[in-house]
């Protein structure tokens, strides 16, 4: 079964790093905090730029790692949907299998004023 958290604040990061000789690295995260701490886990931290698996148990943080082009519609996500929840799920090998956002009803008052006539 599934450990679902709630977010409750979240970091973005973007930085170019460089590797020899006109070479360079964009290299992106976003760090999120979660509430309730479940199975020891305070924290995920996302990293954009792929990897050989889905992501890790390394407690207190889960590492996920995703292709940088879901860096823009994860940050969209973040900055505009609340609440927000995570759910994830890791074998015995405290491997990532299963990662996945979700938000709850809005409460009254979230989104654009309603400005018609």
């Amino acid at each position: 079964m599934p450990n679902l958290q709630q977010i409750s604040t979240y970091l973005l990061q973007s930085q170019r790093t460089f590797v020899g000789p006109a070479q360079s690295f964009l290299g992106r995260s976003a760090t999120l905090s979660v509430q309730p701490e479940l199975l020891g886990v305070s924290k995920i931290t996302i990293l954009y730029w792929g990897g050989n698996t889905l992501g890790q148990l390394i407690v207190p943080t889960l590492y996920v790692y995703f292709p940088q082009s879901s860096f823009v519609l994860h940050s969209e996500i973040f900055r505009t949907e609340q609440p927000l929840f995570v759910a994830w799920d890791v074998n015995a090998q405290n491997q990532l299998f299963l990662i996945e956002f979700s938000t709850g009803e809005e409460p009254p008052g979230e989104g654009f004023v309603d400005q018609s006539a």
